[in-house]
């Protein structure tokens, strides 16, 4: 199983919505999220798209400031959530503490040059922001590492809006309320219109060993 340790960004995912890419231009270490085609101000690091790790990290939300007061803590695995930190419930904007432990990996940090560093292999204090999108079901991202640019999309049943704007569309990641075996489908909204994409299924964002993809009945899609 592939595993990023922690998620930039999202390659792209055959059969499912719109999503970032980083792109590179010939020379440069340090590249810029493109979404729908269009270049974001959000700089990123192609290397660490292809960065693997063994699925060996899980997490609990906790109100540690430091690494050494997770550690001290004596946390068990058993009290804690499989996987890295992704999928969570709550508010738009909401800031979740968190005490982390994961596998040693490589890291690109956009922010410094994208140069090979190691992250993991300890405990981890960390913050992270969530950007929520239907029915409460948010993405946990790290504060350093906030997306700063979403599509908008609404949940579809058959057809997608008329109009330019939709009462209940979401600007957000593609998370919603779902099962592991479900599918869903939305309607994103792009330069001419909004786009209906049939069929989506959950897609694994928490790296966890079981391999499940959906958390306290919310989907990552």
């Amino acid at each position: 199983m592939q595993v990023l340790i922690i998620s930039v960004l999202l390659g792209v995912a055959l059969g499912q919505g719109p999503r970032p890419t980083c792109q590179e231009d010939a020379g440069q270490s340090v590249g810029f999220v493109f979404v729908g085609g269009k270049q974001t101000e959000q700089k990123c690091c192609k290397k660490q798209e292809t960065v693997v790790c063994e699925p060996d990290a899980w997490y609990q939300p906790n109100q540690a400031s430091s690494s050494a007061e997770c550690e001290s803590q004596g946390i068990n695995r058993a009290d804690g959530v499989e996987g890295k930190a992704n999928i969570m419930t709550g508010s738009n904007g909401a800031r979740v503490p968190i005490c982390a432990w994961f596998k040693a990996c490589e890291f690109y940090n956009p922010k410094n040059e994208c140069v090979a560093s190691q992250l993991g292999g300890k405990w981890r204090a960390d913050t992270g922001i969530l950007a929520c999108g239907a029915g409460g079901c948010c993405k946990w991202e790290h504060k350093s590492l906030v997306t700063e640019q979403w599509n908008t999309w609404v949940q579809a049943s058959g057809s997608c809006p008329t109009g330019d704007s939709d009462p209940n569309q979401v600007t957000g990641p593609y998370y919603m309320p779902g099962t592991d075996d479900g599918e869903a489908s939305i309607c994103v909204k792009e330069a001419d219109g909004w786009k209906l994409y049939e069929g989506l299924k959950p897609i694994n964002v928490q790296g966890s060993i079981s391999d499940s993809k959906c958390l306290n009945g919310c989907c990552a899609y």
